[in-house]
């Protein structure tokens, strides 16, 4: 009876440690850079109500991150703004607006930025 309950014992050991390096490495790909052509590259300027505190621009903030081809997001109650980096390829402002009143926020209006400002 000992050598099937240390059998057992082994056998979990073995499992759980596979399964951690797998999750692990998929963690790694998750965090793996993605190469974006610079000439794709852009910030926009979108202007949000209804953000009240910092729990609020973190919801906007992870709704519009969670959009493929956005690299950044910053948003801040106080300005009613989110400056996002995105790649204007892989998804456009209005996605991104879309995406912020889904979550129960009003996406007002957006300005690209010029690479002057």
């Amino acid at each position: 009876m000992k050598k099937l309950v240390f059998l057992l014992a082994v056998s979990a050991f073995v499992f759980s440690c596979k399964s951690a390096g797998e999750k692990h490495q998929s963690d790694e790909l998750s965090q793996q850079e993605i190469v974006v052509d610079p000439a794709n590259v852009q910030f926009v300027d979108i202007s949000v109500e209804g953000m009240t505190c910092s729990g609020c621009e973190n919801t906007v903030e992870k709704s519009v991150l969670s959009l493929e081809g956005v690299m950044e997001a910053e948003a801040s109650h106080h300005e009613k703004l989110t400056t996002v980096k995105f790649d204007k390829t892989k998804v456009t402002a209005e996605e991104m607006m879309a995406r912020i009143n889904e979550k129960g926020y009003e996406a007002l209006e957006y300005k690209i930025k010029d690479d002057t400002e």
